[in-house]
C-alpha cells in the first residue's frame, strides 16, 4: 500500500466529526510507523539483550543520582 493509500484509508476510518488534530495525529503516526519499519528493512536496529543492559545500567545510574551514593 502507498503512503498516500495509508493515509487515505486511516482518513477515511477516522470518525466523521474528527479535528484537523486527531487527523495530523493519525498521520504522523503512520510515519512513525511506516519510518521503523523502513529502519527494520536497513538493519537498523539493537538487539534486545542490548537493550536490556542499556536499560539495567540507565536504571543504575538514575537510582544513584536520586538517592545519593550509599543511600538507596
Amino acid at each position: 500500500m502507498t503512503d498516500r493509500q495509508l493515509v487515505l484509508d486511516a482518513v477515511h476510518r477516522l470518525p466523521r466529526q474528527a479535528t484537523l488534530a486527531e487527523i495530523r495525529d493519525r498521520v504522523e503516526f503512520l510515519a512513525a510507523l511506516r519510518e521503523a519499519e523502513n529502519s527494520i528493512d536497513r538493519g537498523d536496529v539493537v538487539p534486545h539483550k542490548q537493550v536490556e543492559r542499556e536499560f539495567a545500567s540507565w536504571v543504575k545510574s538514575w537510582h544513584t543520582r536520586s538517592t545519593g551514593p550509599g543511600r538507596g
